[in-house]
């Protein structure tokens, strides 16, 4: 296991385990957190790194709200990303974001036909994700906390995690939606949405729920197959 920083700031790092060239699988994982939560972090990924050694894995660290809003989060992610790829040798590599890192994955598929795509991903893994700012807030008012510390203002919000936006997804790149039905933090509403857009552009994806546990647990016992699904 190995630390490298991708920036200046102390949480602009990522952590690899298991790194070979020549392992045919690398996972890429960005923890959740609401954007703030300093618990949340790459460590998430050492029991599944330290449970299948044959595969690479690398967790993304990045700067948090409320020292940090929107879209420093996304670009800290995408520049991790870019320097993994001219830093290290893969064979297929694959994607996943738990709760906010998912929304970051949605935010990556949306815009970086803006700026020209590092990584081409085998898979992209959504687990227990927020795809749309408005319709979280009515249903969890409460929320607005955690969304004003990560967002300027809430049309920025609506902006930058927009289903209406089109993804950009290689065609041989394979979509998965995660969600625990336990999930007292996150009903199965934000995961309806993410599949109904995905449906309207014709893009094709694997749903997985389950009896897996609360949103903090990421799966329990159940973290390694699940994140290992490609």
């Amino acid at each position: 296991m190995s630390v490298y920083e991708y920036g200046d700031h102390e949480l602009q790092k990522i952590k690899v385990w298991n790194y070979s060239d020549n392992n045919e699988n690398t996972f890429i994982y960005i923890h959740g957190g609401a954007w703030r939560d300093p618990n949340n972090t790459y460590d998430e990924l050492k029991t599944v790194a330290e449970n299948n050694p044959q595969a690479t894995f690398i967790g993304i660290n990045y700067r948090l709200s409320p020292e940090v809003k929107h879209p420093d989060h996304y670009l800290d992610v995408y520049t991790a990303l870019s320097y993994i790829h001219f830093n290290y040798k893969y064979k297929k590599i694959h994607l996943m974001g738990y709760s906010v890192g998912a929304t970051i994955c949605l935010q990556l598929i949306q815009h970086l036909h803006d700026r020209k795509s590092p990584i081409h991903f085998n898979s992209i893994k959504f687990l227990d994700g927020i795809y749309d700012i408005e319709e979280l807030l009515n249903e969890y008012p409460s929320y607005i906390s955690f969304v004003n510390d990560a967002f300027s203002k809430l049309d920025e919000a609506d902006e930058s995690i927009n289903l209406l936006k089109k993804p950009n997804i290689d065609k041989n790149t394979s979509i998965i939606i995660v969600q625990s039905l336990q999930d007292e933090l996150l009903s199965m509403s934000q995961t309806k949405l993410l599949i109904d857009y995905f449906v309207i552009w014709d893009i094709g994806f694997t749903l997985l729920t389950g009896n897996w546990g609360k949103h903090d647990d990421i799966y329990g016992a159940h973290r390694s197959e699940i994140f290992m699904k490609v």
